[in-house]
C-alpha cells in the first residue's frame, strides 16, 4: 500500500515580516555566515523535509535539488526575505534516503556591504567609525623645573576620535583626552586617614590630541602622527595632624608643575571581529612651548581599551 503522505513538509517559522516580494525576485543563497553582508536582518527559519518513497504512484513533484530550493526561495519571498543562509542540507544516502534543508531567512538591505570576513580586514574607502576608549594604565615621564625627573604610573582615563578609512586598509585617526595616575584599578573612592606622619602624594595626568595615519593588516593596526600634550605634576603632602585634629607637623606647600608640549604619537592595536580592540600607544614629546628649556624628552605611555562604534560603511573598491 503507498502512503498518501505529501511529497515535501515544510515548516516556516517567523520572527519578523516583509511585504512580499515578487516570484522573480532574486534570493541570494549563503552557505557560511561570514559571506553574509553586514547589513541585514533575520527573519524567521525555514525547514523542509521531502522523500520519494512518500509519492503516490501519478505524483509528478518529485523530490530533488531544485525543487527543494525553489520552495525555500518561495517561502522566503512570501515573508520579504531576500537571502538563505544554508544550516543544513542532506541529499538521500542508502542509510538515509530522503532530502533535508534547514535555512535562515534573511532581509538583506545592501547587497553592496562587505561581509563579516571582510569587516574584520578591509573596510572600503569612504568609512567612518567613532572611536571610544580607556587609557588604562598609564606611565608618566615627565621633568618639571627644578625638580627630580618623575617617572610615575597608575591607572584610568578616557579618550574619544574618529577614524576615517582614506583607503581600503588605511585610516587617519583624531583623539583627545585625558589620563592620570589613579592608585587603583577600579575607580573606587577611597577615606584616608593621616596621623601625625607627612605623606608625599605624587599625581600625574594629562589632557592630550593625537592626528595619526594608520595600517590594518589582518588582526593588528599601526599608527604614527603628531600629539598635543597639557601634561600635569603636582607632589601633595598630607597629614601631620594630632589626635585633636590641629596640626603637630605642618606639611610643606604642594609643589605644581604643568607644560604644554609637540611631540609624536605612535599606536599598535590587536582588532577583534566584534568593535572591541587593545592596545599601545606611545606619546613622546619634544618641544615644549611655555617653559624652558624649549627641547626637553617627557612621555606618557597607555595601555588603551577602545571600542568603534560604526558610523558608515562603504564597501571595499576591488
Amino acid at each position: 500500500m503507498i502512503s498518501c503522505a505529501p511529497v515535501m513538509r515544510v515548516s516556516v517559522k517567523k520572527q519578523k515580516e516583509y511585504p512580499p516580494l515578487e516570484q522573480d525576485s532574486h534570493v541570494a543563497i549563503y552557505t557560511n555566515s561570514q559571506q553574509i553582508p553586514i547589513e541585514y536582518e533575520k527573519l524567521g527559519k525555514v525547514d523542509i523535509y521531502c522523500s520519494n518513497l512518500l509519492a503516490k504512484k501519478n505524483d509528478t513533484t518529485k523530490c530533488e535539488s531544485n525543487s527543494i530550493f525553489r520552495t525555500a526561495e518561495s517561502k522566503a519571498k512570501e515573508i520579504g526575505g531576500n537571502a538563505l543562509l544554508i544550516t543544513q542540507y542532506k541529499e538521500p544516502t542508502i542509510n538515509y534516503p530522503h532530502f533535508l534543508l534547514n535555512a535562515h531567512i534573511l532581509k538583506v538591505f545592501d547587497f553592496s556591504s562587505p561581509s563579516k570576513s571582510l569587516i574584520s580586514e578591509l573596510y572600503g574607502k569612504g568609512t567612518w567609525d567613532l572611536r571610544l576608549s580607556i587609557p588604562y594604565i598609564n606611565h608618566f615621564m615627565l621633568k618639571p623645573e627644578v625638580e627630580r625627573n618623575v617617572s610615575n604610573a597608575g591607572f584610568w582615563g578616557i579618550a574619544v576620535g574618529f577614524d576615517y578609512y582614506h583607503q581600503n586598509t588605511q585610516y587617519l585617526s583624531i583623539v583627545s583626552g585625558a589620563a592620570i595616575n589613579y592608585f587603583l584599578p577600579i575607580p573606587v573612592g577611597v577615606d584616608e586617614e593621616f596621623g601625625e606622619e607627612i605623606v608625599e602624594r605624587e599625581i600625574c595626568s594629562s589632557l592630550f590630541m593625537g592626528l595619526t595615519n594608520n595600517q590594518r593588516y589582518k588582526f593588528f593596526s599601526f599608527g604614527y602622527g603628531l600629539s598635543y600634550s597639557r601634561n600635569f605634576w603636582r607632589l601633595r603632602y598630607d597629614g601631620g595632624y594630632g589626635p585633636d585634629g590641629n596640626y603637630v607637623n605642618i606639611p610643606p606647600p604642594d609643589k605644581k608643575y604643568t607644560d604644554n608640549t609637540l611631540g609624536l604619537m605612535f599606536t599598535g592595536y590587536w582588532l577583534t571581529k566584534e568593535s572591541f580592540s587593545l592596545g599601545v600607544i606611545y606619546r613622546p614629546s619634544f618641544i615644549r612651548l611655555n617653559t624652558n628649556p624649549t627641547f626637553k624628552y617627557e612621555h606618557l605611555i597607555s595601555i588603551d581599551l577602545a571600542w568603534r562604534i560604526r558610523l558608515k560603511t562603504v564597501a571595499k573598491q576591488k
